[in-house]
């Protein structure tokens, strides 16, 4: 499923490799237009999906740097070392539960690797304070790739690959 046009350059034969972004938590995956906040479900924060999560942990997808580690707790930003950036946003309008059930484990600058955790929460308190769980993960510097396609539908595993990004070539 196609996130943004791929506009391949005929003359530059094949496409370049494309990267996949492994997902950052396991749950359902949610197409961006379903996500319950218009800044996210616009595409205005970035392509990518949500996910209406069933474990508690999210992790690196990949070997990056922390660009941003909302003291919150609530989300972190990534530079992947393949260049592809991502804003992982747990919950909807959960920055108004000011850290409540949220640890951050990184801090802005720090290298991080495939699998390191990145945030713990509580499903529960979210939905307690009257907030939804689903997780927004969007590539926020899109217009630096070819394209960027949903790889996963259902039920996805922490690990299993979410998106699939092309470089230019």
């Amino acid at each position: 499923m196609a996130l943004t046009d791929k506009n391949n350059d005929p003359q530059a034969g094949e496409p370049a490799n494309t990267i996949e972004v492994a997902s950052p938590l396991a749950g359902k995956v949610i197409p961006l237009a379903e996500i319950p906040d218009g800044d996210f479900s616009s595409g205005g924060l970035g392509v990518g999906v949500g996910i209406d999560p069933t474990s508690r942990t999210v992790v690196a997808p990949d070997d990056g740097e922390v660009l941003l580690a909302f003291p919150t707790g609530h989300g972190v930003g990534l530079r992947l070392d393949s260049g592809v950036e991502l804003l992982i946003h747990v919950g909807i309008d959960t920055i108004n539960m000011q850290g409540k059930g949220f640890t951050i484990a990184v801090a802005q600058g720090e290298h991080v690797s495939a699998g390191q955790t990145l945030i713990t929460f509580d499903t529960q308190a979210i939905v307690g304070a009257g907030f939804s769980p689903i997780t927004p993960i969007t590539i926020t510097n899109q217009a630096q790739f070819v394209g960027v396609e949903q790889a996963a539908a259902g039920e996805v595993a922490q690990g299993e690959g979410l998106l699939r990004v092309t470089p230019r070539a």
